[in-house]
């Protein structure tokens, strides 16, 4: 499967949270080619399943996030611009000036732009201060309010990042590289291992809504019952000139595996590792001497932070690709990571035996 072409497909097929339509029907399509065994459940994820060697062996729910953040039509102005909500993490300092896509419900994608005052007859007191949400308000060449409901925009239609995907050398430039890089891998693990005699049962799921709630999971986990679980998501490479000091992570030196998360905001939730699923996909890495790096996230979460407390208990850890820019227009990543995350998650799959025990105390 051709890295980067998959990755621009993915990147550039919308799915809003709750409006993931477009990405079920193309990973259903994508995974079905790797698995006899695809199905959506009643959310929308994506569940594609290898399965083991022999009936009884557990079950691992390797999962990756298909929708991306963006907007919410709140408003229609008379004179046609349309007034917004953030659905999903948006920071709102990148707001300003930037192309986005509306989705309207005849199917057609519209191009906008969020307004900016005119550098010429902007006071000095604004030139520095960030626009809030409230004030955004999106120019998609309407006149009136009658124009835009005729062309199937109304208050709930949702709206992204316009699409980009640009490579240079080894680093793809794209919206939604969180969490495309994981979808991507998600399709290449099953590709690898399809076929093959794996002590376990392979479950990828491509989720929805963790951008969101980062409950989306939680129904396909509760249909699974998974025996330990794999968030494969992004993590914050630390290497740019703004973040140094941060932290050691960068692009180029393998997939981040979270020894800790924690989102301080809102639902209080993270994910501390199970220690010894920790220890043995260290010593997997370790053994096959493949680069990882470990890393902590404070200030977000993963579909882990949810499925682990599913029916009596997950076992469950985060690996993410690093990612610089997250949750901007154009987030960067490199395509050398991704094909060590997969390296890692593939090889950590073949050896999981049949009685792996998980169990703490």
């Amino acid at each position: 499967m051709e890295t980067v072409e998959l990755l621009r497909r993915l990147c550039s097929t919308p799915a809003l949270s709750g409006f993931e339509e477009p990405m079920i029907r193309l990973m259903r399509a994508e995974m079905s080619r790797f698995s006899q065994e695809v199905l959506v459940d009643r959310m929308g994820n994506v569940i594609a399943c290898l399965p083991a060697s022999r009936a009884g062996g557990p079950t691992l729910m390797l999962m990756a996030h298909m929708d991306e953040l963006g907007f919410i039509i709140r408003k229609i102005e008379p004179n046609g611009f349309l007034r917004v909500h953030r659905l999903g993490g948006i920071p709102e300092r990148v707001l300003a000036g930037q192309a986005v896509s509306i989705y309207s419900d005849n199917g057609r994608t519209l191009p906008g732009v969020i307004g900016l005052k005119s550098h010429h007859l902007t006071a000095a007191e604004e030139k520095y201060v960030v626009m809030p949400v409230e004030s955004v308000y999106i120019d998609a060449g309407f006149p009136d309010a009658a124009s835009v409901e005729a062309a199937g925009i109304r208050v709930g239609t949702p709206v992204t990042y316009a699409p980009f995907f640009q490579q240079a050398e080894n680093l793809v430039m794209s919206k939604t590289l969180d969490d495309r890089l994981g979808c991507a891998a998600l399709l290449q693990v099953l590709e690898a291992l399809q076929g093959e005699s794996i002590g376990i049962r392979l479950a990828c799921v491509a989720t929805v809504q963790e951008e969101f709630s980062g409950r989306g999971g939680v129904s396909a986990a509760t249909l699974l019952k998974p025996d330990l679980a794999i968030a494969l998501d992004v993590g914050i490479a630390c290497d740019t000139p703004d973040l140094l000091g941060a932290g050691d992570l960068a692009l180029d030196r393998g997939p981040i595996i979270n020894t800790y998360s924690f989102h301080p905001r809102g639902p209080l939730i993270g994910t501390l590792p199970n220690p010894k699923l920790m220890s043995r996909i260290l010593s997997t890495a370790r053994a096959h001497q493949l680069p990882y790096q470990l890393g902590t996230f404070f200030g977000g979460l993963t579909d882990a932070s949810y499925v682990q407390y599913t029916g009596v208990g997950v076992p469950a850890i985060e690996i993410g690709v690093p990612v610089r820019y997250t949750h901007s227009p154009i987030e960067v990543a490199s395509l050398k990571d991704l094909s060590r995350t997969v390296e890692l998650l593939t090889t950590f799959i073949r050896e999981i035996p049949f009685d792996l025990d998980l169990s703490r105390g």
